[in-house]
């Protein structure tokens, strides 16, 4: 009679031991994947603010000044530094300053900071003057005035790279910047990648009071700053990113609104 062969597999324990080690080498490559994932995005982030300092420079080469912001060209006070479009609801009509930039930069949506969920800004996805839009970049020319104890100077906004910017007795270099808001434990960060408590409300209806692209704040139980970055354009051209916790970001209040606070990086 032919001998019978033997069948071998494996045993419960063989498996258990094969299951515990892929589980170990997978919690040991997350983190680095992850670190290179952000390590890729933070550079895409950089490049797209690169873009959009240069379409602001060369905005300003044509026209003497940097882009009109928003606050400049309505009749109202509330809006906010990433805000490039009202509709058609309150004072002063519709106002959309994406077509402003496309003169100077091929894509609205480099203003888009890959760290936030992506939405499309195009005029063909948002068509004139039907929504709110904001974008993920704080936009500073004509946003901002000088800054002494508790009062603004009203004549003087930031407009011209050439101008001394002064906030409070701080210089200013930045043109645009990833949003970071700080408001006790309530912020609003870029590169939290949307996730430790603040979501984003995106709204794409025809409805004249509909809004794009806006925040709504979280609370975190400890300040996320220290582990994350920001990014900036400087007035100079350059980009170049800052810890959370740098000690250049200085507090930036929105006018009329001081408990928004912005933290932009500035030189004493």
């Amino acid at each position: 009679m032919p001998r019978r062969k033997s069948l071998h597999g494996f045993t419960l324990i063989e498996l258990l031991v094969v299951i515990s080690i892929i589980a170990l080498l997978i919690s040991i490559l997350l983190p680095a994947l992850r670190k290179s994932r952000d390590t890729a995005m933070n550079a895409k982030c950089l490049s797209n603010l690169h873009q959009v300092g240069v379409a602001m420079l060369g905005y300003q080469a044509d026209e003497g000044r940097l882009p009109v912001h928003l606050v400049e060209a309505t009749t109202g006070t509330w809006y906010y530094p990433n805000q490039i479009s009202r509709n058609l609801t309150g004072s002063g009509g519709p106002t959309d300053l994406r077509q402003l930039y496309l003169y100077y930069v091929s894509d609205i949506n480099f203003m888009q900071c890959p760290f936030c969920p992506e939405v499309d800004r195009s005029l063909a996805a948002i068509p004139w003057g039907e929504q709110r839009v904001y974008v993920n970049y704080v936009l500073t020319p004509g946003f901002w005035m000088d800054f002494d104890g508790l009062r603004f100077n009203t004549k003087k906004r930031w407009t011209r790279t050439e101008d001394q910017w002064l906030y409070d007795g701080h210089r200013m270099q930045v043109i645009a910047g990833d949003v970071m808001l700080a408001n006790g434990l309530s912020y609003v960060i870029n590169h939290e990648n949307n996730a430790g408590g603040f979501t984003l409300n995106q709204h794409q209806g025809s409805s004249p009071t509909d809004y794009t692209d806006s925040y709504y704040f979280g609370t975190f139980s400890e300040d996320p700053r220290p582990r994350l970055t920001a990014n900036y354009a400087l007035r100079d051209g350059s980009a170049a990113a800052y810890a959370g916790n740098d000690e250049r970001l200085i507090p930036v209040y929105v006018p009329n609104a001081f408990s928004r606070n912005y933290l932009l990086p500035a030189q004493p």
